[in-house]
């Protein structure tokens, strides 16, 4: 597990290098800009059932490209258990409509952007690049809230 980081320092670092290679205009697309100021504007928090109990998340994005994610698991006798996982993310894809979220605790994942305004965000979170998959069938859609 210990050579995830490296990997990941390598990916990340090849990917800087080859976006530098290109123009870049504003004409080619959407303004990256605007999609990492709503992302990273406010946490994102959604909740679900996890048997007789919950789990709530709450994800934070930094503009840096890390970010955070919380989880409180309330068991079915009421009792919390919490846990924190620090994670790194990039946009990828041509459109800034595709987010790649790798950590050493957490399953790297893709998170397909349905929705995001300044009170919601909605994906779909998969674990295959869903521009290599035309079939919404290997996806879980997952609805966020922002936290003020």
């Amino acid at each position: 597990m210990k050579t995830l980081p490296i990997r990941l320092r390598l990916l990340l670092g090849a990917a800087v290098l080859l976006t530098g290679c290109f123009e870049k205009s504003g004409t080619y697309g959407p303004d990256p800009g605007e999609a990492t100021l709503a992302l990273t504007a406010h946490g994102w928090e959604t909740e679900h059932p996890d048997g007789p109990g919950t789990i709530k998340e709450t994800w934070t994005f930094r503009p840096i490209g890390n970010g955070r994610t919380e989880l409180l698991r309330t068991h079915g006798d009421g009792s919390e258990e919490r846990s924190e996982t620090f994670f790194l993310w990039e946009y990828v894809g041509p459109n800034y409509n595709v987010l790649y979220i790798a950590s050493e605790n957490l399953r790297s994942c893709y998170w397909a952007v349905e929705e995001l305004t300044h009170g919601t965000l909605t994906v779909r979170k998969s674990f295959i690049d869903p521009d290599l998959v035309t079939s919404g069938d290997y996806s879980e859609r997952i609805r966020f809230s922002a936290v003020r």
